[in-house]
């Protein structure tokens, strides 16, 4: 109760959280220290100390606010501290560098302090940092370049980064101590996980990774440009979509599966009808309306994904997107699709046979008296697709990500093997070049889809689908295509004479 008490305090008082480190603004009416080391200090540092210490002193009742669970709080500390640093006198500056400490002192309110300028950089995707003995060792991930050791991804010496990191976690209402030594949680656009002793050898860990949202969600002409996919392959994925299918997009990590699946929930049309996503913590922000809920974990009648999965089906979902599958998101996307609505969800796995596995296994963890043969039968007629993606690292480190390909899962009354999936387009790769270290390969049509699956999409879409002409089985009519059809719209349906001219 102590250590929660102190947490709680340190939110409301910003010399406690920055005491005793580097750039900390110093208690009122004391002086800065010693001329030499004012000096050594970057004009950064003595603005922020500026910024922060006119919001101590002019706001301290707006810092005693939950300012992460206050929208309105959030606003007007972000407005001051933009005033503030257009204002600052300890130093003049350029309007690049009151950009620079604006966005460093919002990282010092709303994130982790000695971190804040590099998780404020747009061109930082993931950082992770592991501390034995008082050795931080950081590598981070870039847009601008791969995965790689980084040593601005520092906590400053004369920090605690435990201390910085329990106070992380409480303002974002989490817990991290002896008794609760691992922590997640979203803030803001980054999905934190950290982990403290006593089940971790280290000093502690942090995972941080940037969320998709509209600022880094590929366009449909960036993922073509990329090479990620190319038309057909995008058309059919647009298709498995339109035409409420339920897929799994699979991969190891790192591999572009979060960002396709927000690709593709932002490529809804909202007048199909309602789209709920379910997650256990909110990451995936698309800017399309959706209805989004979450899992609640708490004591007494927690909200977990089953739950939210039954709930879906109260309103009117006609596709419901579950997040990243780790347990009982296999339930919820099975309860969903089995009753006849569309979903999309993400999982972990190298191959269409180790994700079909590794659904069943989950399945099996988390339901009652169902047998092996049950479990493959459920999972094989739920899914309708599977859409694996890879990652590519060139010789100069360059990363690339592709759709390597796009299966449908056949019927199965019992354990599954390779046979059970039949490849629709597959991702051949060719090498590098040798002069940029691209990746280099093409997309490829191995077969058509099934009869049965491509009447199943146009009659779950009314017809109003558009599937590639390559991946439409030879031997089926295709409906006359109307004109809507020829600018990217749907194919026309049959209409019957049912006029006041029918015989009795």
């Amino acid at each position: 109760m102590e250590e929660e008490a102190v947490l709680h305090d340190t939110r409301h008082d910003l010399r406690a959280i920055w005491a005793n480190r580097r750039g900390s603004a110093p208690a009122l009416g004391e002086t800065r220290g010693p001329a030499a080391l004012q000096e050594q200090r970057s004009i950064y540092d003595q603005a922020v100390d500026e910024v922060m210490d006119r919001m101590a002193r002019e706001h301290a009742d707006l810092l005693s606010k939950d300012i992460i669970g206050d929208v309105y709080a959030q606003l007007r500390i972000k407005t001051l501290i933009a005033q503030y640093a257009q204002e600052t006198r300890t130093v003049r500056l350029t309007q690049t560098e009151i950009d620079h400490v604006r966005r460093r002192c919002e990282g010092k309110m709303f994130l982790l302090g000695d971190l804040a300028e590099i998780l404020n950089d747009p061109d930082v995707l993931e950082i992770q940092m592991v501390s034995t003995s008082g050795v931080q060792r950081a590598t981070s991930r870039r847009r601008s370049r791969p995965y790689a050791e980084d040593p601005a991804v520092r906590f400053a010496p004369g920090t605690d980064p435990v201390k910085e990191l329990q106070h992380f976690a409480g303002l974002y209402g989490t817990k991290l101590d002896a008794s609760t030594p691992y922590a997640t949680f979203m803030a803001g656009p980054w999905r934190v996980s950290i982990h403290i002793p006593p089940h971790v050898m280290h000093d502690f860990t942090l995972t941080m990774r940037r969320g998709v949202d509209d600022t880094n969600t590929p366009t449909r002409e960036q993922l073509l440009a990329h090479g990620t996919v190319d038309e057909t392959t995008l058309g059919l994925l647009y298709a498995i979509v339109d035409s409420f299918q339920t897929a799994v997009i699979f991969a190891p990590q790192r591999s572009g599966k979060t960002f396709l699946q927000t690709h593709l929930i932002n490529h809804i049309d909202p007048n199909d009808g309602n789209t709920v996503l379910i997650q256990d913590i909110v990451e995936i922000t698309p800017t399309v309306p959706v209805m989004s809920m979450y899992a609640v974990s708490r004591p007494e009648s927690p909200i977990d994904m089953r739950t939210l999965s039954a709930w879906s089906l109260r309103e009117s979902a006609v596709r419901v997107v579950v997040g990243e599958i780790r347990l009982w998101e296999t339930v919820a996307l099975m309860d969903t699709a089995q009753q006849g609505t569309g979903a999309l969800a993400t999982g972990h796995a190298t191959s269409p046979l180790e994700m079909t596995h590794r659904l069943v296994d989950t399945y099996l963890h988390t339901t009652e008296n169902i047998t092996d043969a049950v479990a493959f039968r459920k999972v094989h007629s739920a899914i309708d697709f599977y859409i694996e993606m890879q990652r590519f690292e060139g010789p100069r480190r360059k990363e690339s990500f592709r759709v390597r390909g796009i299966y449908e899962l056949l019927p199965t009354e019992g354990v599954v093997t390779e046979r059970d999936f039949r490849p629709i387009i597959l991702y051949r790769h060719e090498g590098f070049d040798r002069k940029t270290g691209e990746e280099i390969g093409h997309h490829e049509v191995v077969n058509p889809l099934s009869p049965d699956k491509y009447e199943a999409m146009l009659l779950r879409s009314s017809y109003k689908v558009r599937v590639p002409e390559a991946v439409r089985p030879k031997e089926v009519a295709t409906p006359t295509a109307s004109p809507a059809d020829d600018a990217g719209g749907g194919v026309e349906s049959i209409e019957l004479d049912l006029g006041e001219g029918t015989p009795e």
